[in-house]
């Protein structure tokens, strides 16, 4: 019995010093080198969220310091290498996360700890939105697991793309992208790395979902991004694609107003309103690109403030979002969806 016994709490210790050692080795290859009190410290002074058009179920993208997350980023050709689920929770933004383990994260420090604070924005286009609170309660399920640095489907660990694809499966039936196979990918220049994390293999067959993938999966809208825009293929921006009348929010001092605004066939403004009651001057796009479908006008408020507009156009061409800044010093966001042709 005292040798039952005795085993019994050897292989505990052994269970507990595997964990830490894969805790360990998870902080060195995921975080490395972000100091967390550099994050907390950031996280505390600056607002990142303030003026952010967000809502709960949208997924938000980051990349991480580290030789994991530069691994990822750079194997799948991709300015992302982390991902979560934004979600209202007690009063306050959560990020809902598969990291070490799946937990809650305030959005805040989740966008603090991100290199350079950039953060991708992600929706589900208005027919899925309906399935947002399912697809949050399957997220929840998987709280507490640990990260998967295998990469593999079961649920017994989970990755963060892994996590959003599953909820979003489980909670509303939907496919948000295809399964890449790691062999397909640009794995060469880390195979050490990656068979150290597979245990000397090399799993080229291993099948995936990544963090780009699900950023331009057709049943998303890009709401908001502080990354720098990039060419996708097989699309083409015109301005003949901001002809018509958007409808959205523009934030204000973190307050969300309604936003109307009529374009032309060139994307001049013809025409614009907040729910407060200002109206905008007609005014021509400035400056426009058609590769990347980002734009930026200046006009004149009907209280004669200049106000200076940029942004980009969502692949979906449904969409419009960015940031302004006006000459009194106030700033802010803005998205717009397409409602009708001028």
């Amino acid at each position: 019995m005292k040798n039952s016994a005795s085993q019994k709490q050897y292989s505990m210790k052994n269970y507990v010093l595997v964990g830490v050692l894969i805790l360990g080795v998870i902080n060195i290859l995921y975080q490395a080198p972000r100091s967390y009190a550099l994050t907390v410290a950031k996280a505390k002074m600056i607002r990142y969220a303030d003026n952010m058009d967000i809502q709960s179920g949208d997924f938000i993208f980051q990349h991480l310091p580290g030789p994991l997350t530069e691994m990822i980023a750079a194997v799948t050709h991709s300015d992302y290498s982390h991902c979560g689920i934004i979600v209202r929770k007690t009063g306050q933004w959560f990020v809902l996360e598969a990291i070490e383990p799946v937990s809650w994260t305030p959005l805040n420090k989740w966008i603090a700890r991100g290199e350079g604070a950039h953060v991708t924005i992600v929706r589900l286009k208005p027919p899925y939105r309906q399935y947002i609170p399912r697809i949050i309660q399957e997220a929840e399920h998987y709280v507490g697991r640990p990260y998967d640095l295998q990469y593999e489907w079961d649920d017994s660990a989970i990755y963060c793309s892994e996590l959003i694809y599953k909820a979003v499966w489980k909670g509303a039936g939907i496919r948000l992208a295809d399964f890449v196979g790691l062999g397909e990918l640009n794995w060469r220049p880390y195979e050490p790395l990656i068979r150290s994390l597979a245990g000397g293999r090399l799993p080229l067959d291993r099948r995936m979902i990544t963090p780009d993938a699900l950023v331009f999966s057709d049943t998303v809208v890009m709401v908001y991004s502080s990354f720098p825009a990039r060419e996708i293929k097989g699309i083409q921006y015109s301005r003949r694609d901001f002809n018509g009348t958007w409808q959205g929010r523009y934030l204000l001092l973190n307050i969300p107003l309604d936003l109307r605004v009529e374009t032309d066939s060139r994307g001049g403004i013809l025409g614009g309103r907040l729910a407060s009651g200002l109206e905008f001057d007609p005014g021509p796009m400035e400056a426009f690109d058609p590769r990347t479908g980002t734009f930026s006008y200046t006009f004149f408020s009907d209280n004669h403030v200049r106000v200076h507009v940029k942004g980009r156009m969502d692949k979906s061409k449904e969409v419009i979002f960015g940031s302004w800044e006006d000459t009194l010093g106030f700033s802010g966001t803005f998205v717009g969806n397409k409602f009708g042709q001028g």
